[in-house]
C-alpha cells in the first residue's frame, strides 16, 4: 500500500485513460505506481466503468492479451534475436513442459521430428523456436501457441485452421510454411529460419528510414497482402515486428499469420473483441467490428508512418487511449513530424488511413501506386506520380466539398424563406394591405370639387394564415431532402481529412 499523498490526482488518471494529453505525465511512472497502489487501481476501475468504450476495449484487450508496449516485443518468426524474452528462464521452462526427451546435449528437447535448439522470441499469440530437422538436417523455425491456449481445444482448432489457410499463400514476400502438424495435441508450424532482423528491430536500431527504402519495403508487403487477400486470407496483425528483412538481400517477408483469418469464416473473431496490436489497429478493429482486407491496408499505412518517423504514432500512450483515438480517427498527421517529405507522401498516408474502408486502395492497387512513385523518385517529372495522389486529382474533390456545403446552406435558407412566405408572416403581425373601395380616392389625392361630403368606408384585406404548407413547398422540401441525402452519401464523407491533407504547412 502506498502513501495516498503520493497518488496522482483523479484528473491525471482520467487524462491517462482518455489520452487527451492535457496533463504531461510520464506513462512509465504512472504504470509503475498503478502496479502497487490499490487505491489508484480502484480509482482507475471506477473511472473506466463509467465509459462504455473503455469497458469494451478493456475486455477486448484482455481476450487477446495485448498491451500498448507490444511494438517493443519480439513477435516475428525467427526475426527479433534481441527479444527481451529470448533468454527468459520462464519461457524456456514452459516450452520444456511440452517437449519430449532428447539425447542431444545441445537440445532443449524434441518436438516430433525436430530437435529444439532454443527460444527465438515470444509474442502475444505464439512462441518461436529454433529447431533442427532430424530427417533433413537443416535449421528451421517452429512456432507454437502460447501456453494459455494449450488447454482450449476450440482455440487450438481455430489456430490450426488459420495456419493451414496461411500455408496456401505462396509468394516471395510471404513466409513459407513447410509443415503444419500437432504434437501432444498442440499445433505447430514449421517455417524457414531466416537470418536477419525484423523491421521493428531495424527501426529501433537505426531510427527513421529513407523514403526510397520505405517505399521498397511497403511495396513488397503490399504485394504479399495482395497474394493473401487473393486467397481469401486477412492477416489482421500487420506491424514492423512481423516484417522480416532477409540478411544480404533487399527482400522483405511478411510473417506471423497467427492472427490471420479466412474472410468467409465469421467464427474466427468473437463479437466484441479485436485482434491485432493496438497501435497498428484499423478503426473498424478498434471498434470491435472485425477486420477485412482494408484493415490490413490501414495497418500498413501505420507501418509506413512508423518507418518514416522512426517510431509509431501515439507511442507511449496508454492502451485504451490509443484504441480510442484510432476508433475516433484521431491519428497525428505525418506532416507534423516529417516536414521535408513530398506532398504526395502525405496524401498517400491519408488514403491508406481513410475512415471508410471502401475508400482505401486494395493491396494490389497500392503496390502499383508505390511502384509508380519509385519510378518518379528515380526519373523525376518524366515518370509522373499516380493521378490518385496528384493535386489535380484531389483538388476537384476539395472544391466540390466546399461547394456542396455552401449549396446545402443556400438550399436550407431558401426553404426557410419559402416556408415563411407560405404561412403569411409571423402570427399576430399587422394587416398587409389597406384597400379602398371602388370610387374612393386614393390616399394623398385631393377630392373632386363638388363631391358631397360623406363617410368613407375602408375595407381591410388581410391574407389568411395557412395552417399547412402549400404543395409546391412540400415538393421543394422533398427535393431538398433528396439532394442533401445524396451529398451526405457521396460528396461529404471524408472531406475534412482530405482538406486537412491539402492545406499548406504552417510557416
Amino acid at each position: 500500500m502506498t502513501d495516498q499523498a503520493s497518488c496522482p490526482e483523479d484528473a491525471i488518471w482520467r487524462d491517462w485513460l482518455t489520452g487527451s494529453g492535457s496533463v504531461a505525465v510520464d506513462e512509465t511512472v504512472l504504470q509503475s505506481h498503478l502496479d502497487v497502489c490499490e487505491r489508484c487501481q480502484g480509482m482507475v476501475a471506477r473511472l473506466s466503468a463509467d465509459d462504455p468504450f473503455l469497458c469494451q476495449s478493456r475486455e477486448a484487450l484482455r481476450s487477446t492479451g495485448l498491451t500498448s508496449h507490444d511494438w517493443q516485443e519480439g513477435d516475428a518468426d525467427g526475426a527479433d534475436r534481441s527479444s527481451r524474452e529470448t533468454s527468459s528462464p520462464a519461457i524456456v521452462s514452459l516450452v520444456q513442459t511440452l517437449l519430449g526427451p532428447t539425447e542431444d546435449e545441445r537440445s532443449l528437447g524434441r518436438l516430433g521430428r525436430f530437435e529444439i535448439l532454443g527460444v527465438v522470441g515470444s509474442g502475444g499469440m505464439g512462441i518461436v523456436l529454433k529447431a533442427r530437422s532430424i530427417d533433413m538436417d537443416r535449421v528451421v523455425a517452429i512456432k507454437i501457441p502460447q501456453p494459455q491456449y494449450w488447454q482450449s481445444p476450440e482455440t487450438l482448432l481455430t489456430l490450426e485452421r488459420e495456419a493451414r489457410s496461411a500455408a496456401a499463400v505462396v509468394h516471395p514476400n510471404v513466409i513459407s510454411i513447410y509443415h503444419v502438424d500437432r504434437y501432444r495435441d498442440v499445433p505447430y508450424l514449421v517455417m524457414p529460419y531466416l537470418a536477419g532482423q525484423s523491421l521493428e528491430q531495424r527501426i529501433r536500431d537505426s531510427g527513421p528510414m529513407s523514403l526510397d527504402e520505405t517505399l521498397r519495403i511497403t511495396r513488397q508487403v503490399a504485394s504479399a497482402l495482395a497474394a493473401a487477400h487473393a486467397c481469401g486470407v486477412v492477416h489482421r496483425d500487420v506491424k514492423p515486428a512481423n516484417i522480416l528483412l532477409n540478411a544480404g538481400t533487399e527482400r522483405a517477408v511478411l510473417s506471423d499469420f497467427g492472427l490471420a483469418k479466412i474472410q468467409t469464416d465469421a467464427t474466427c473473431t468473437a463479437t466484441g473483441t479485436f485482434a491485432g496490436t493496438p497501435i497498428y489497429l484499423s478503426p473498424e478493429q478498434a471498434s470491435g467490428c472485425g477486420a477485412g482486407p482494408a484493415g490490413d491496408i490501414y495497418s500498413l499505412g501505420t507501418v509506413l508512418w512508423t518507418m518514416l518517423v522512426g517510431q509509431p504514432p501515439m507511442s507511449g500512450m496508454h492502451t485504451h487511449a490509443i484504441v480510442r483515438r484510432i476508433a475516433d480517427s484521431q491519428l497525428p498527421l505525418l506532416s507534423d513530424h516529417c516536414r521535408d517529405l513530398p506532398d504526395w507522401v502525405n496524401r498517400l498516408i491519408v488514403k491508406l488511413h481513410a475512415d471508410v474502408p471502401a475508400d482505401r486502395p486494395s493491396a494490389e492497387q497500392l503496390a502499383q501506386w508505390i511502384e509508380a512513385c519509385q519510378r518518379h523518385l528515380a526519373e523525376g517529372e518524366s515518370a509522373p506520380i499516380p493521378k490518385e495522389l496528384s493535386v489535380s486529382e484531389i483538388k476537384p474533390k476539395r472544391t466540390a466539398s466546399i461547394v456542396a456545403i455552401c449549396l446545402a446552406t443556400l438550399l436550407i435558407a431558401g426553404a426557410s424563406w419559402m416556408m415563411f412566405d407560405a404561412v403569411g408572416g409571423v402570427s399576430g403581425s399587422a394587416p398587409q394591405q389597406l384597400k379602398p373601395q371602388a370610387g374612393q380616392p386614393q390616399a394623398g389625392q385631393p377630392k373632386q370639387s363638388g363631391s358631397p361630403e360623406s363617410t368613407e368606408t375602408v375595407e381591410f384585406v388581410v391574407r389568411p394564415k395557412s395552417n399547412s404548407i402549400p404543395d409546391e413547398t412540400d415538393r421543394y422540401l422533398d427535393q431538398l431532402q433528396t439532394e442533401l441525402d445524396q451529398l451526405n452519401q457521396t460528396t461529404l464523407p471524408g472531406w475534412e481529412s482530405k482538406l486537412q491533407s491539402l492545406l499548406p504547412d504552417p510557416p
